[in-house]
C-alpha cells in the first residue's frame, strides 16, 4: 500500500516548481495593473496577448473606439463571435447597450465570467452562433489555441491558412446556429446607430448575406474579419455596398521573423487604418470597417 504522497518530487522537480511559481507571481503582479481583468488559460495565442498587454489587439480596439466616438454610433454594440469577451469587455463601456454571441459551450462560460467580473452590466450574452440559416452544427477547435475554432462544413477557412492540418482541429462540440437577420431585427430600433463586429473564422459572408437587407435599411457601422484568398465571395459583397466606404485595419509588418521582431522592439507595433484598395489587399485584414458614406467628408485614416 502507498503511504507517501507528494505535491512534487525532490531535485529538479522542486526547482522547476519554484521557478514556475516565481514567474507566475511576477506575471500576476503585472496583470493586476491592467484596466480589465480576464480569466485566461495562458495556452492560446489570445490568452497570451491578454496576459502581456491587458487586452488582445489593443491597437485595433483603439480604432473601434475612435470610429465610434467620431460617428456617435453608441446605441448598440453587437459582437458576433465573442470568444472569451476581449472585444465586448474592452469597448462595451462606450455603448448604451451591448449584445454578444458565442456558440462555444465552454468558452461561453469564460465569456460570462469575464463580463461579470469586469462589471459590464449593459452586456447581454447568447450561447449560440449566427449564420445564414437556423440549424445545428459542429464546432471544431485546435486544442493548442481556442481562438482557432470553426464550424465544420460551413466555414470557408482552410486549416492550411492557420499553418495547421485538418486533423489539428481535434476538439468537437455540438452547437446551435440561428439565422442572423431574424435575431438582429429584434434590435431594429437601435441598428441605425449601431456598431456590428463579426469575427467567425470563415462564416463572415453567411452572416453578412443574411444581414444585407437590415444593413441597407438601417446603415449601421459594420466591421468584419476578411482573408481575401480564403473568402473571395466577400469581394462581390464589398463592391455591392455602394452606400458604404470601406477601410481596413491591419498590422503592416515584415514576413521575416527577425526583422519583424526587431521592428517591434524599436518601433512598437501599430495597426494601420487605411481606405481599402480592392486591387491591393493584404493577406489578412483583422477588421474591415464599413462606414456609411454620410460620413464621407470625415478623414478616417
Amino acid at each position: 500500500m502507498i503511504k507517501k504522497f507528494y505535491d512534487f518530487g525532490a531535485g529538479h522537480h522542486a526547482i522547476k516548481r519554484m521557478f514556475s511559481i516565481v514567474l507566475q507571481k511576477l506575471l500576476g503582479k503585472h496583470r493586476r495593473l491592467h484596466k480589465h481583468q480576464f480569466f485566461t488559460d495562458g495556452i492560446g495565442y489570445i490568452d497570451q496577448q491578454i496576459c502581456a498587454d491587458g487586452v488582445f489587439e489593443k491597437g485595433l480596439l483603439g480604432h473601434i473606439e475612435n470610429v465610434v466616438e467620431r460617428s456617435g454610433f453608441k446605441e448598440l454594440y453587437v459582437d458576433i463571435g465573442a470568444n472569451i469577451g476581449n472585444h465586448v469587455v474592452g469597448v462595451s463601456g462606450i455603448f448604451d447597450r451591448a449584445i454578444a454571441f458565442e456558440p462555444h459551450p465552454a468558452l461561453f462560460h469564460v465569456l460570462s465570467a469575464n463580463v461579470i467580473s469586469n462589471g459590464c452590466n449593459n452586456v447581454e450574452l447568447f450561447n449560440y452562433g449566427l449564420g445564414s440559416v437556423t440549424t445545428s452544427g459542429t464546432l471544431i477547435e485546435s486544442p493548442s489555441n481556442h481562438g482557432l475554432s470553426k464550424v465544420e462544413g460551413m466555414s470557408t477557412m482552410s486549416a492550411g491558412f492557420f499553418d495547421l492540418k485538418d486533423q489539428s482541429f481535434s476538439k468537437r462540440y455540438n452547437i446551435d446556429i440561428c439565422e442572423s437577420a431574424s435575431i438582429l431585427e429584434k434590435y431594429s430600433e437601435n441598428l441605425g446607430r449601431a456598431f456590428i463586429k463579426i469575427d467567425v473564422e470563415g462564416m463572415e459572408f453567411d452572416i453578412l448575406s443574411s444581414l444585407t437587407p437590415l444593413i441597407i435599411q438601417h446603415n449601421p457601422i459594420v466591421a468584419f474579419e476578411w482573408v481575401p484568398s480564403e473568402q473571395p465571395e466577400l469581394h462581390d459583397f464589398v463592391t455591392s455596398m455602394t452606400q458604404y466606404q470601406f477601410y481596413g485595419v491591419y498590422i503592416a509588418q515584415s514576413s521575416n521573423f527577425i526583422l519583424r521582431h526587431l521592428k517591434n522592439l524599436f518601433l512598437g507595433r501599430r495597426y494601420c487604418f487605411t481606405q481599402l484598395d480592392m486591387n491591393d489587399l493584404p493577406d489578412l485584414i483583422p477588421l474591415v470597417f464599413m462606414i456609411p458614406k454620410k460620413f464621407e467628408s470625415k478623414s478616417w485614416d
